[in-house]
């Protein structure tokens, strides 16, 4: 499979994981085998990696795409967290010191919990400055899903908002990459 494949696979497991939060607290902790949400999101972003290898050359796609990868990190944090407890959700006890711990540790909580994630989508928006002269209307839609899904769960704290910005998201970035871009653009 090649990479644009590979990101709109991603993109969809964004979406998935977007929807899969949209149902609450509780689904999400009560979805078994595993964590579909989070691990749906963990592997959606590492396919984000495909980026660097679709879109032109130029000061806005390496800006972006740095921040990108150092929000990946931050998507890898936080889905280790909320692994933890998924899988302490049947010993409230555990689960009670895990929250107290995140929260009592901003070295945890703001790299992680705010900044990590809010970096991976920004960093997304910012690698498509540079093509807003081609393609205006799949920049501005890109920049406007990722500021929804922001939005919806920091600010808004609501759950249909982000799905609606990782739909919007995936048709930005898709109508992006599905074209044979030029390696370079001034």
């Amino acid at each position: 499979m090649n990479s644009k494949g590979l990101i709109a696979i991603g993109l969809i497991l964004i979406i998935i994981s977007q929807l899969l939060m949209s149902f609450g607290y509780e689904f999400l902790m009560s979805q078994q085998p595993i964590d579909y949400a989070h691990w749906a999101l963990l592997i959606g972003a590492i396919f984000m990696f495909g980026l660097w290898f679709n879109l032109p050359i130029n000061f806005s796609k390496n800006v972006g795409l740095t921040l990108m990868n150092i929000g990946i990190g931050g998507i890898v944090g936080m889905c280790t967290l909320d692994f933890m407890l998924w899988a302490s959700h049947s010993n409230p006890e555990i689960k009670r010191k895990i929250f107290e711990i995140i929260s009592n540790s901003p070295s945890i909580e703001y790299p992680f919990l705010i900044i990590g994630p809010t970096l991976f989508y920004a960093g997304i928006s910012i690698s498509t400055y540079g093509l807003f002269a081609n393609f205006k209307w799949q920049v501005i839609i890109v920049n406007i899903g990722a500021l929804m899904i922001g939005l919806g769960h920091i600010i808004l704290n609501n759950q249909i908002v982000p799905v609606i910005g990782a739909i919007l998201l995936f048709i930005g970035l898709l109508s992006i990459i599905r074209i044979s871009l030029p390696e370079t653009i001034e």
